[in-house]
């Protein structure tokens, strides 16, 4: 986050302090970097992004919450704040040090933020969205020059730009199918000559404009 964003911390959210790195106070099992939090595709699509990004597919850096932070959540209720997890999400998030993030959940994501409190909103957002308790992923915002999305061999740019070097991301849609076992609709982001992939999900399956998943009509 940047200098803006610890501001704004300071200014709009009453967090606990930002504890050491590598604290023993702090619960191992409440944040794992993306890619070591032993998740796979049954678990959604943070699990998918984990697998992916353990493949060493061009995943952009970022943590898991595990279910055990979700639990922690809904234990402290409404108008309760967990200061462990408060704290290890509020150092996780700095160590990351990008300026923009995702949050990203089955069935729900918000993109584009850029301070701390709207971060742990949307994580909140996310925790208290209906359905069972699950992984949720906060990663980098890649400064995309274009966006395409693809299915199968069908690529179709959502963002300024049009896709550039087809067989390149038609490639890297190959590897991601082959390590998931599985065909996914995926999107893409071209950030200084490299294309992360911010989104799988499987084929049958997509977004409404808030965020939540829908099955196609047949």
């Amino acid at each position: 986050m940047s200098g803006e964003a610890r501001r704004d911390r300071r200014d709009d959210r009453d967090h606990p302090p930002v504890p050491p790195a590598g604290s023993p106070t702090l619960s191992p099992g409440l944040v794992a970097k993306l890619g070591r939090a032993s998740l796979d595709p049954s678990d959604g699509e943070v699990g998918a992004l984990d697998s992916l990004a353990r493949a060493g597919l061009p995943v952009p850096e970022g943590f898991v919450l595990t279910r055990e932070a979700h639990e922690r959540f809904l234990l402290c209720g409404r108008g309760s704040r967990d200061e462990e997890l408060d704290s290890r999400v509020l150092r996780a998030l700095l160590d990351l040090g990008t300026a923009r993030v995702a949050v990203v959940s089955e069935g729900y994501r918000r993109r584009g933020l850029g301070t701390v409190p709207a971060v742990f909103t949307a994580i909140e957002g996310a925790w208290l969205d209906r359905g069972p308790v699950r992984p949720v992923l906060v990663r980098r915002e890649p400064d995309a020059k274009c966006v395409v999305r693809v299915s199968g061999k069908t690529l179709v740019p959502v963002e300024a730009g049009g896709p550039e070097n087809r067989e390149e991301i038609l490639r890297l849609t190959r590897a991601v199918e082959g390590a998931l076992e599985e065909r996914f609709r995926l999107e893409w982001a071209l950030e200084g000559g490299t294309w992360w992939l911010l989104s799988a999900l499987p084929e049958g399956e997509t977004r409404s404009r808030r965020g939540s998943k829908r099955r196609r009509r047949a």
